[in-house]
């Protein structure tokens, strides 16, 4: 961007959520984007990071220096908790992306096995990405297609937890699950 831009000099500023060596082990091209954050994050002018583990894996995995990186706290806001309590119409919600370190399918057994004693129970999966074609093979091949709605993405999720009855969360590695935070500030159990 510098170099486009010529004789200007803009500030840059990258935001690190997530945990990069661990994100790019479940990655094509690992070492090719190992290089990159060596090389173009010293040029920033400040990286922001959203936790004391994103931070360490920057400056002894990438060389970073402690002084670009700067630590921002993940928060909830807004949240109205003298809102009417909507009704329950989900069971288990997932919300977030679809994405190998998620491990929906783990998510999707689970629910499998609970249908068997409760043949009623809803699970809601909210959001997109790019495992969406096998979680919905997974749901076909385990027969569960009756009990499981994906709406998509939504920029409203408070309305979709309102409805649920408990929130879940199958990562086998996370930044700071915002959504996960949402729910408890909602006084939606999670089950992690």
């Amino acid at each position: 961007a510098r170099k486009m831009l010529g004789n200007t000099q803009p500030k840059i500023f990258i935001s690190q959520n997530i945990h990069a060596t661990r994100f790019f082990q479940q990655r094509p091209w690992s070492r090719f984007r190992r290089m990159l954050v060596k090389r173009l994050y010293p040029q920033a002018n400040a990286i922001f990071s959203i936790s004391n583990a994103v931070s360490r894996d920057l400056m002894q995995n990438f060389q970073i220096s402690s002084h670009k990186i700067i630590g921002v706290k993940n928060w909830v806001k807004d949240v109205e908790t003298d809102m009417p309590k909507a009704k329950k119409t989900i069971d288990i919600i997932y919300v977030g992306r679809f994405a190998p370190e998620k491990d929906l399918g783990l998510l999707l057994e689970a629910f499998s096995q609970l249908r068997k004693s409760r043949q009623n129970a809803t699970l809601s999966l909210v959001g997109y990405g790019e495992e969406e074609k096998n979680i919905r093979r997974k749901i076909k091949q385990l027969k569960i297609t009756d009990g499981v709605t994906l709406p998509g993405f939504s920029h409203n999720i408070k309305k979709h937890l309102r409805q649920a009855r408990v929130f879940v969360m199958t990562s086998y590695n996370e930044g700071i699950p915002r959504a996960m935070l949402e729910a408890m500030a909602l006084g939606v159990p999670v089950i992690s």
